[in-house]
């Protein structure tokens, strides 16, 4: 089925013309009358393009004509209108924000993608309770049920791909274990534990995949041992067991939705392997990693608390990073915004109990009211989106901040915190930028209207997103490294209560440029991804700067640079210049090409995923490009699953053993949907 923006097609032609668009169960007629919907359309109108799951018609009159339109009749009254209780729900309260190109919501399309069980989730217990607060159970399965169309049952697949019996892993040895590849978060891989150097990058080749139905994103990075791959998938709320060496499934942990990278550790006292993990519902898991049994599971005590950034083991302490999602509500005007914040809670990895905990604000009160006459609170944000870096030398933990989401602002948002371990007392603050507050009702600098709910004269959105990397400089002084969505890059110095050492700024930045998931360390550089989008930001001075940079750690400075370019030309007719978006799922030529995600690097090299779809891997010590794999486009599975790769975000490859393990797709923000892991090999 072609992809195409129909309403944009249909608004084009002059002659009578019958479009009917699949992807976004619509169907458009255009008479002599203009544009009307399908109820309208009756013997009038003559067909130029017709398009529907199997069927595929191009032409003007006759039986063919007849026959298109009876059989794509037939289909719509089974598949749009056999739910018009869910279709009038999406428009009555869902259609605001993802069909709207302004909102940096999943687009329509990209819902219809995902699982029914993940819509489902998404309203009960994730980003959109509060929006689906009103909706009665009845109503929230019929729209989950008509949102998810067609889409596979995400379960079916498990028993095609069961491992024989015998399969079990008889001793478990981790090379990859958490976010950071250790407790400094360098994000490097020496020979002994990848199993690869920069020199077998151009022998790799692609040995299994598998493909994962209803999901749109693959973001959580994955623990490889010797033998075992153990994913995590938000969309199954499932760990899933992979024979590293055959792909085949050993076992299925359905615990919470995967949000975190997964970590592997020891249990103390008995030395069981386990998995931890932090979901988006606030919940922390620890499971048996010879089976995927559970061993216990806590919940967050905060509001709209989600775990993005992954927790981390330290003598028994298991420290976890909360962020919040409620940035995401407070486009709806009527949203009382806004209330939660982030933090760092402590636990005991034996039995999961709380040992102290760190909040980045103090509670919110009421201020007044925004221009709808909704309460507004505050002070609210400063989520924490990074993996902690333990320096246990110093006994602190460290960790990097958003923006304040209400006024008024504070001290700990788009800052570097230090936390004393045992205690979780703050020990210091580096605050890069002062008076940050922002959150999703703030468009101007798009070209829109700002919602209710924006704050008074809103910051850029400058948060730390990549976490805080713990390294030494050419003559051994221990520095703390730093990136920030401003394109800014900073060394701290820990023994001086965060001064600068040194910053070096790559680019202007935006709300979703400069830098954002993570840096890799090897050597004395450091690799840091710039994803600055092409965008028109209003009343800025932006030249957008996205590619990847190798600095010195001791002295800042830009040893090369790998300036991304599109390398091609986007098409009109695929493209919303007003909301600078594509309208189709996987463009050849796509709007965003920067780099997004973690960078991770191994003896020799560093890798790299692009928003595009591609990952690169750039020679360590000049940049150059020494080898790059597209994903944008479909992959045959072991498991029988429809795969399309998409945007790489969020988690950067992971090398281990021998294998490079990567992630295709990642639909935020509107960029490229995907489902599809992949697992390449030397040949």
């Amino acid at each position: 089925m072609k992809n195409f923006d129909s309403l944009a097609y249909a608004e084009q032609l002059t002659m009578p013309t019958l479009i009917i668009d699949a992807e976004e169960e619509e169907l458009f007629a255009r008479d002599k009358n203009g544009l009307v919907l399908h109820e309208a359309i009756k013997d009038r109108v003559e067909t130029k393009y017709v398009t529907y799951p199997g069927k595929h018609y191009d032409m003007y009159r006759g039986e063919n004509y007849r026959n298109a339109l009876r059989d794509a009749q037939d289909w719509f009254v089974t598949h749009l209108k056999g739910n018009a209780e869910g279709a009038s729900l999406y428009k009555e309260k869902c259609a605001l924000c993802h069909s709207n190109p302004q909102i940096r919501a999943p687009a329509f399309s990209i819902l219809k993608s995902m699982s029914e069980e993940k819509v489902l989730l998404a309203m009960t217990e994730g980003k959109m309770k509060q929006q689906a607060a009103s909706l009665s159970d009845k109503q929230r399965s019929q729209l989950a049920k008509y949102l998810s169309t067609g889409v596979q049952d995400p379960r079916a697949w498990e028993t095609t791909v069961a491992c024989d019996a015998g399969t079990a892993s008889k001793e478990i040895n981790a090379a990859v274990t958490g976010w950071g590849y250790g407790l400094n978060n360098h994000r490097y891989q020496p020979e002994a534990l990848a199993g690869l150097t920069a020199n077998d990058l151009p022998e790799l080749e692609l040995a299994w995949a598998q493909g994962f139905p209803g999901t749109t994103e693959m973001r959580s990075q994955p623990v490889i041992t010797e033998d075992t791959l153990y994913l995590g998938v938000q969309s199954s709320s499932a760990i899933y067991a992979f024979d590293l060496a055959s792909g085949c499934l050993k076992w299925v942990h359905r615990g919470g939705p995967v949000r975190s990278a997964l970590s592997f550790a020891r249990m103390p006292e008995s030395n069981t392997p386990i998995l931890f993990y932090g979901d988006a519902n606030g919940v922390v898991h620890v499971v048996d990693a010879t089976d995927g049994s559970e061993v216990w599971a806590k919940k967050i005590a905060l509001d709209d608390i989600v775990i993005t950034g992954t927790p981390v083991l330290h003598q028994q302490k298991l420290f976890v990073p909360l962020s919040t999602s409620e940035i995401a509500k407070t486009f709806n005007s009527k949203y009382e915004c806004c209330k939660a914040h982030g933090g760092v809670v402590a636990l005991d990895i034996r039995t999961g109990k709380t040992l102290w905990t760190y909040e980045t604000t103090a509670a919110a009160k009421p201020l007044g009211k925004n221009a709808v006459d909704t309460t507004i609170w505050g002070p609210s944000g400063a989520p924490i989106w990074t993996t902690p870096a333990i320096d246990a030398k110093r006994n602190r933990l460290y960790i990097g901040t958003g923006e304040n989401y209400s006024h008024p602002a504070t001290s700990t948002s788009d800052a570097i915190i230090a936390l004393d371990l045992d205690t979780g007392k703050q020990q210091w603050i580096y605050q890069a930028r002062k008076d940050d507050v922002y959150n999703m009702a703030c468009v101007s600098y798009l070209g829109f209207p700002d919602g209710p709910n924006c704050p008074e004269n809103y910051g850029p959105d400058f948060d730390f997103g990549a976490s805080v990397v713990i390294t030494q400089d050419k003559n051994g002084k221990d520095l703390l490294l730093a990136a920030q969505k401003s394109g800014d890059v900073y060394a701290l110095d820990p023994d001086k209560n965060g001064a600068v050492v040194w910053q070096q700024k790559l680019s202007d930045g935006t709300p979703v440029g400069g830098v954002h998931w993570g840096m890799a360390v090897a050597g004395q550089q450091v690799f840091v991804p710039v994803a600055d989008p092409d965008w028109d930001i209003q009343g800025w001075t932006y030249k957008p700067q996205p590619g990847i940079a190798a600095l010195d750690i001791t002295t800042g400075a830009i040893n090369w640079r790998y300036q991304a370019e599109r390398g091609c030309k986007i098409d009109a007719s695929t493209y919303n210049t007003t909301a600078q978006r594509h309208s189709e799922k996987w463009p050849a030529c796509h709007f965003l090409y920067g780099f997004s995600g973690a960078a991770t690097a191994i003896d020799g090299a560093v890798l790299a995923g692009s928003l595009n779809g591609t990952l690169y891997a750039f020679a360590a010590n000049d940049g150059k490009p020494l080898w790059q794999f597209p994903t944008n486009r479909s992959f045959d599975t072991l498991n029988g699953v429809q795969a399309h790769g998409g945007a790489l975000d969020n988690a950067g490859p992971a090398v281990g053993h021998g294998y490079l393990v990567l992630q295709s797709g990642y639909s935020y923000i509107k960029q490229m949907p995907g489902n599809v892991l992949l697992v390449f090999k030397k040949k």
